[in-house]
């Protein structure tokens, strides 16, 4: 809820109900099956830990939460044009940040369970599609084969400019749930980021996918910092270019450091 006399925007506010959370583990999930992967996870080293919360927040993410006719974002600094219109002149239907690679360990089944529905559905793949991108065996050879054949590379998805009518289409939805059906939110730690990310790679022409590299963003482990983008701040991930056009917060401000898990060179 923004405080009286912050914008001068008209803003609305809508709950999230049962339609647009899903929020729960599909009745094909056998609960001592989720357990025993919640285990194996834990006993990895990974980033994130997994939880069941962590599998009904990934599920939402991946599908629920798009349907939400009310999406907001803030930025600490003035974007001088119109992202939209710029992606809606230009034909794009999605727009990123960050383009960086996962944890096989937390996905090892992802990739196989992608392959098992384009074999049931091979016309599905886009012809000009982004499947180097998505299986490319060269920069992180460790990562495609821990993931089974996925590069693991994926677009964060804190922050995101996407086009709903790809996400609601059939080509994504009936992607989405056969995945749901598999349980892999659950069993392993699925992300929405990487469930968005294969579903764009495979079924979106790649041209049509744009890197916002004037707007900066910051992870834990990785930095896209441009001195006249947006300042983007995800807690505990911050970015405040050194712009005139920021306030609110400290320029040249941010957490993380420069790393090479980059995947922008493979697209």
């Amino acid at each position: 809820m923004f405080p009286s006399g912050y914008t001068q925007i008209q803003c609305r506010q809508r709950l999230i109900n049962s339609i647009h959370r899903a929020c729960s583990m599909p009745k094909c999930c056998p609960i001592i099956k989720c357990v025993d992967g919640i285990q194996d996870c834990s006993s990895t080293t990974l980033p994130s830990q997994i939880t069941p919360g962590t599998g009904e927040w990934n599920q939402t993410f991946s599908t629920s939460t798009l349907r939400n006719p009310l999406l907001t974002i803030s930025f600490f600094c003035d974007i001088d044009y119109d992202v939209f219109r710029f992606m809606e002149l230009n034909d794009k239907t999605y727009g990123f940040v960050i383009n960086i690679y996962d944890s096989p360990q937390s996905i090892p089944s992802l990739w196989p369970t992608t392959e098992e529905y384009l074999a049931l559905h091979p016309d599905a793949i886009h012809p000009n599609s982004a499947i180097e991108w998505l299986t490319d065996s060269t920069r992180r050879p460790g990562h495609h084969r821990d993931a089974n054949g996925y590069s693991t590379c994926h677009f964060w998805s804190n922050f995101e400019i996407g086009n709903l009518n790809f996400w609601r289409g059939e080509r994504y939805q009936n992607f989405f749930d056969y995945l749901d059906r598999q349980g892999g939110f659950f069993y392993e730690r699925w992300g929405d980021a990487p469930v968005h990310s294969i579903g764009l790679g495979l079924f979106e022409d790649k041209n049509k996918i744009h890197w916002f590299h004037d707007i900066g963003a910051s992870l834990s482990f990785i930095i896209v910092m441009r001195t006249d983008g947006a300042g983007y701040n995800h807690i505990p991930y911050l970015n405040c270019p050194a712009s005139k056009k920021c306030r609110g917060c400290d320029a040249g401000k941010f957490f993380g450091e420069i790393h090479d898990g980059f995947c922008v060179a493979n697209m």
